[in-house]
């Protein structure tokens, strides 16, 4: 986990970094200078690794990824797993499988897949040895009411 102290408001790269995500601006993401300060960025969008593999932005995922000190496992309803689980990328869900120590029970990514039927990747997941497929997800359902 990152030590950087942070301030309450947004910094200027920061704004431009999870715009330039949201745009699969993948020179822009490259352009901004020390973007292992904003790995652990968690302001309601979740991380640049989230934003990224929730947008579908592959090429950002793989340059994000490919950063020294990027933790896979940030967040809890907003890790980079559920996120990709979530929107149903295949290449992106792999990709992130590879990765040595990503959980896969982290605010249950297979739990996100099923519900928005992304078949292959539930199959991908339950392949998996240690997906627990009775894994709670009472913490995403108090949440979730609070939404409503």
């Amino acid at each position: 986990m990152s030590n950087v102290e942070r301030k309450e408001e947004p910094m200027e790269e920061e704004i431009s970094l999870f715009d330039a995500i949201g745009n699969g601006d993948l020179k822009k993401v490259q352009s901004i200078k020390d973007i292992k300060l904003f790995l652990y960025v968690n302001k309601g969008l979740g991380s640049p690794l989230f934003a990224a593999c929730s947008t579908e932005r592959t090429e950002i995922v793989k340059l994000l990824l490919s950063t020294k000190g990027v933790e896979v496992n940030y967040g809890y309803l907003k890790s980079a797993l559920y996120g990709a689980c979530e929107t149903g990328n295949l290449e992106i869900v792999k990709m992130l499988l590879e990765i040595p120590g990503i959980s896969l029970n982290k605010g249950s990514a297979l739990s996100r897949a099923c519900m928005f039927g992304h078949l292959e990747i539930v199959k991908i997941l339950m392949e998996m040895p240690s997906i627990d497929v009775n894994k709670d997800v009472s913490k995403f359902n108090k949440f979730s009411k609070m939404w409503k």
